[in-house]
């Protein structure tokens, strides 16, 4: 697990109730199995981390679906 310590920097509203929002990150801090400690290197097959893409889409490392939100 990573946690991350942010502050808002800038909230930008968009069309369609959209939001854009930046952070400032202040902190941070890994969980010891995601993190090799020597060399300060992330594990990502440890972390298996999971990414929002455009739209309905997402990704996680080597694989990409599509979400349909309910009505």
């Amino acid at each position: 697990m990573v946690r991350f310590e942010t502050v808002l920097y800038k909230h930008i509203p968009l069309e369609n109730d959209a939001q854009f929002v930046i952070l400032k990150l202040k902190n941070f801090i890994f969980d010891e199995e995601v993190l090799e400690e020597s060399s300060l290197h992330i594990l990502a097959e440890k972390l298996d981390p999971v990414a929002r893409l455009a739209g309905n889409n997402f990704a996680t490392l080597g694989e990409q679906w599509t979400l349909i939100r309910p009505e």
